[in-house]
């Protein structure tokens, strides 16, 4: 949702840093729920060899 107010035409730039760390926040939720999810199957896998 903030990605398509980046685009907005006529926008101040400070306005599309803040959509744009609002988009990457939401990213990297993505990318640590991800790590955790591997490291913790690394982890399982390790002890049960």
């Amino acid at each position: 949702m903030n990605f398509r107010l980046f685009l907005v035409k006529g926008m101040h730039p400070v306005h599309r840093v803040v959509f744009l760390t609002g988009v990457i926040s939401y990213l990297s939720a993505l990318l640590w729920f991800m790590f955790l999810t591997l490291s913790t199957a690394l982890q399982v896998v390790n002890k049960l060899v």
